[in-house]
């Protein structure tokens, strides 16, 4: 009977080891990707918010308001060219080792779909006049077309490379990709502004361009000596099988982030864009930290089998940056007026109010970011796209009513209403996790029977 409850000490004793061990490997993961993460980006936010500030100043309201709309309205597009999903689905299957495909193949079929899908979306958005007047709203000169098509196709195949980098949780690499797209548009952009005196939306945007293709060139130089193989449709069939959900909930969640800036853009015009978009530039700028730690969890909690235990780690992380952020932004608050004249002139000064009503979105967002992140490493269940589409209504219906009422100040109402409601349903789903008994995979995942590590 003694040897017996020995033994049984012992067992529990080794189980809690183990257990101990893999949370400790976890919390080691976690705190180097987000050291290598943080760093890289960091620099991306100084070089980025100097760069604004002069590119700000050089162009004023309405060359301003082109410029923020050929950004957001290109990342959009570039989003919603990914038909099947397969830049995070490519990501999550690499991270949970849930197929059984070479690297090369992988490669070769992600990069080949990327070309195909940006080449016909660049198309159709830079040169159907359909698709000009939908989202590109008076952009009527013919360079428009030409600048809009160019960099959809290319902010399509990086967002592809990303994928790759994103799985195999190559954070140093996905850094170094960030950080190269944003340096190369300062210094080309500085570079116009203040020394050949380009002050357009257009030309501008053309140094954008040029910073995102000279990226591509350079990982696919890399890409290229580690192995490109023929694509593989069944890659993409498998890609598929997750990839629907995860298209739709990325489409979802960047038009809740963006149609603001749309609807300010179609009801008051680009010079109130230009001034909302300094507003939202600066909030945003507040939620990069997050951002950053939410792409590190991604992939840890894809590879996870203890769905309950990280949910529980996921909401303690949430509620400290959360915290974290509401502190900063108490000062910011406070001075908004006298910050925005000092960074960007007296021009922006009607800026400062909608950044004070924004102050609220900001903190929601900081916690949607960690939390949305880790339900994606979930296989991206259906309750994300609930969520997303509920708030998103909120937000489109509140800016229609709003805008022509409280002009830009509306935009930021809204915003902070409908990510409340957005954060609150997601928080809610991750809590029902967090308590569920069982450990192991969720319904909410998708397995595929024979987990293969991803390799030469």
């Amino acid at each position: 009977m003694t040897t017996g409850i020995a033994s049984k000490v012992i067992s529990r004793a080794k189980r809690s080891y183990i257990l101990y061990h893999s949370i400790k490997e976890r919390q080691k993961s976690f705190v180097l990707g987000s050291i290598i993460t943080i760093l890289f980006n960091g620099l991306s936010i100084l070089v980025s918010g100097i760069t604004s500030i002069f590119v700000v100043r050089a162009l004023g309201p309405q060359e301003l308001g082109y410029l923020i709309l050929f950004m957001t309205g290109t990342n959009t597009i570039a989003l919603f060219a990914d038909v099947m999903g397969i830049y995070y689905s490519n990501a999550y299957l690499i991270a949970s080792n849930n197929c059984d495909f070479q690297l090369p193949t992988v490669t070769g079929t992600v990069l080949g779909y990327g070309l195909i899908v940006g080449l016909v979306t660049g198309s159709m958005s830079g040169f159907f006049s359909l698709f000009r007047l939908l989202i590109f709203r008076g952009f009527d000169a013919p360079i428009w077309g030409i600048l809009i098509g160019l960099n959809v196709l290319g902010l399509v195949l990086l967002n592809q490379i990303r994928g790759l980098f994103l799985g195999h949780s190559n954070f140093l690499m996905l850094g170094v990709l960030g950080l190269s797209q944003v340096s190369l548009y300062s210094v080309l952009a500085l570079g116009t502004t203040y020394i050949l005196f380009w002050r357009t939306g257009a030309e501008v945007a053309m140094m954008y361009l040029v910073a995102t293709w000279l990226c591509v060139a350079g990982a696919l130089i890399l890409l290229s000596r580690q192995g490109i193989a023929r694509p593989s449709l069944r890659y993409i069939t498998t890609c598929a099988q997750v990839g629907w959900r995860a298209a739709i909930t990325n489409w979802l969640s960047f038009l809740q982030l963006r149609a603001d800036q749309y609807l300010v853009n179609w009801i008051l015009g680009p010079a109130s864009l230009g001034l909302y978009g300094v507003a939202v530039s600066c909030g945003e700028l507040l939620t990069r930290v997050p951002g950053m730690m939410g792409s590190v969890i991604f992939p840890l909690v894809a590879t996870e089998k203890n769905k309950a235990l990280m949910a529980r780690i996921t909401l303690r992380r949430c509620a400290l940056v959360m915290a974290s952020v509401g502190l900063i932004l108490v000062p910011i608050a406070l001075f908004a007026q006298t910050i925005i004249s000092f960074l960007y002139g007296d021009t922006f000064i009607p800026s400062a109010r909608a950044l004070q009503f924004l102050l609220p979105a900001v903190i929601f967002l900081s916690g949607l970011l960690i939390v949305d992140n880790h339900l994606a490493g979930l296989g991206y269940p259906v309750m994300k796209i609930i969520a997303l589409l509920l708030s998103l209504a909120i937000n489109i219906i509140g800016n229609v009513v709003l805008l022509p009422r409280l002009g830009i100040i509306g935009a930021s109402l809204t915003s902070s209403f409908s990510y409340l409601i957005w954060l609150l349903l997601v928080m809610g789903y991750l809590r029902w996790i967090a308590h569920k008994p069982i450990t192991g995979v969720q319904s909410g995942d998708v397995v595929y029977k024979t987990p293969v590590i991803i390799g030469n």
